[in-house]
């Protein structure tokens, strides 16, 4: 799961579960309001563990989950295949 943070007040702004998710949310937040919007936040990723791990900050953010969301469609999705189980 990812985290995005606001590192003024240090409270969450918002989860996501995927990095698709947050890459499509986040673009289309900046292209409405434009890339100073992130200036004072930072993404964390949460992994199964449930320790947390620094994505970037700032408007490094965008590019740290575009290349993020490309790994998550790199990586073979064996929940979806017949016969094999996650794990």
């Amino acid at each position: 799961m990812y985290e995005l943070w606001d590192s003024e007040s240090r409270n969450v702004v918002r989860f996501f579960e995927t990095a698709a998710e947050a890459d499509d949310i986040l673009s289309g937040t900046v292209r409405k309001s434009g890339q100073a919007i992130l200036n004072n936040m930072f993404m964390l990723y949460e992994d199964e563990n449930e320790d947390s791990h620094l994505v970037a900050e700032g408007e490094a953010i965008l590019v740290a989950i575009k290349r993020l969301r490309s790994d998550e469609l790199a990586k073979p999705n064996l929940t979806a295949m017949p016969g094999r189980r996650a794990g």
